[in-house]
């Protein structure tokens, strides 16, 4: 019997463990990762699915309680358009248009609301409430000045059909639906209040934690900086002044050749990435975008690659390309969507020792999607939130040699991509290896020429 309750009291244990990461997971399935939605756009996301489960479970007890068909269908009409806003910004990735849409409407909503659920009597003043504090994180500052005027002079022009016309807004059926009433919506403005309070505090107290963090990887950046740059020049002087000499054999000499450009190449990169992250946080990267053939692209990318590879004998790994027959063209930066595969294969390429590398790209309806597939030493769970973060290098793997870099390629991949408009992410298993994804959007011209 006592075997039995300890057996039991560790299974309830560890479903209280398990039950956070299935809800926080659920979530984010529901709401959109942190890689594809900023923290506002999935606060409107939150809102306006916890908005049509409220309409929709807000009917039950306006059935049971006999508040009129008005409001029943006031609720469902809501419902359905708020599902419909939501698969809108969720998974259509049109935020700004479900943002404008639900801003229109919910102000509708409330106006309906106050006259279907007796006015001052009832909760509607509740509602006005929630909306404008919703509007105030989902805009920037000149849309919430007009949007607070606008809610001002509704809720005075409110009043006063109230004031001059009483006899406008109906009585409660009775006290008892009166009561039940204002205290269910206190509790549904309440759960909105707190989605918005516990929000915000966690995403200012990771904001916080990645300041911190930032400060630091800036101070090892700063400290590591003169080091990987003196390397490779070390690397340039030393070596020309080595071809000088007369009695050289040919085969030291082409070593030697060769030694050079690579070093010399690596930090052109190096320098060419910190002036990208600089010109974009100043905001003047430009963006040249025309049409662009996507075979011909990934064919160049495997060309040079395979090329490269083989100048080095590293033939310890397979380079593949996977793309389809029919080629896609699409209207982006030839240069700055070369420059993220780049990015993306030679850090596939630098943590890989065997099995292979694999490129290509898929399309759907709305976008294409490349990835970078390989078999390398993989990221750690723990790691796999930092690694788009700046300055953060993957060092993990004891079956990779060190390897150079200040671990901005990813973070200035990342950047590119959304300035892109599309967006970046990854699957990995430690030791098993690492794919990574990144997206651009199809155009309508694009479809027509695919």
């Amino acid at each position: 019997m006592i075997s039995l309750l300890i057996k039991f009291g560790h299974f309830i244990r560890d479903s209280l463990n398990f039950m956070p990461q299935v809800i926080k997971q659920l979530l984010k399935r529901a709401l959109g990762g942190e890689d594809e939605f900023s923290f506002e756009e999935r606060l409107v996301n939150a809102y306006i699915l916890y908005g049509g489960i409220i309409c929709l479970l807000s009917n039950i007890f306006n059935v049971w309680l006999d508040f009129g068909w008005q409001l029943i269908v006031l609720l469902i009409v809501s419902t359905i358009f708020l599902a419909a806003i939501f698969y809108l910004s969720r998974f259509k990735r049109r935020t700004y248009l479900a943002k404008v849409m639900l801003s229109i409407y919910a102000l509708l909503f409330c106006n309906i609301f106050w006259y279907t659920n007796y006015g001052s009597y009832g909760s509607a003043i509740y509602i006005f409430l929630v909306y404008f504090f919703i509007m105030m994180f989902a805009w920037e500052q000149f849309q919430i000045k007009i949007l607070g005027v606008i809610v001002a002079c509704n809720l005075i022009l409110l009043c006063s059909l109230e004031l001059i016309f009483p006899q406008l807004i109906s009585p409660y059926p009775s006290e008892h639906a009166r009561i039940i009433d204002s205290y269910s919506t206190l509790l549904v403005v309440m759960g909105f209040f707190v989605i918005l309070i516990v929000s915000a505090k966690r995403n200012y107290i990771k904001q916080y934690q990645m300041a911190q963090r930032s400060d630091k990887l800036k101070s090892a950046f700063l400290a590591n900086m003169s080091h990987e740059i003196r390397t490779p020049l070390n690397a340039i002087v030393g070596f020309s002044q080595l071809l000088i000499e007369r009695d050289l054999p040919k085969e030291k000499k082409e070593r030697y050749s060769h030694l050079i450009t690579e070093n010399g190449d690596y930090l052109m990169k190096l320098i060419s990435d910190i002036l990208d992250v600089s010109m974009i946080e100043s905001g003047h990267l430009n963006i040249i975008k025309s049409r662009v053939n996507l075979n011909k692209v990934l064919n160049q990318v495997y060309s040079i690659h395979n090329e490269i590879l083989q100048t080095k004998g590293a033939n310890k790994f397979e380079l593949l390309l996977e793309i389809p027959a029919k080629t896609t063209y699409i209207d982006a930066d030839e240069m700055r969507l070369k420059q993220v595969i780049f990015n993306l294969i030679g850090n596939a390429i630098k943590y890989t020792t065997k099995g292979y590398v694999k490129i290509g790209y898929t399309v759907s309806e709305q976008e294409v999607i490349f990835f970078i597939e390989d078999t390398g030493c993989g990221i750690k769970e723990e790691f796999q939130p930092e690694v788009f973060n700046r300055f953060v290098r993957n060092e993990d793997s004891r079956e990779v040699k060190t390897t150079r870099g200040f671990g901005i390629g990813l973070s200035l991949s990342k950047e590119l991509v959304h300035i892109l408009g599309g967006r970046i992410w990854f699957t990995s298993k430690y030791k098993e290896g690492t794919t990574f994804y990144f997206s651009a959007p199809l155009t309508h011209s694009s479809k027509a020429a695919s």
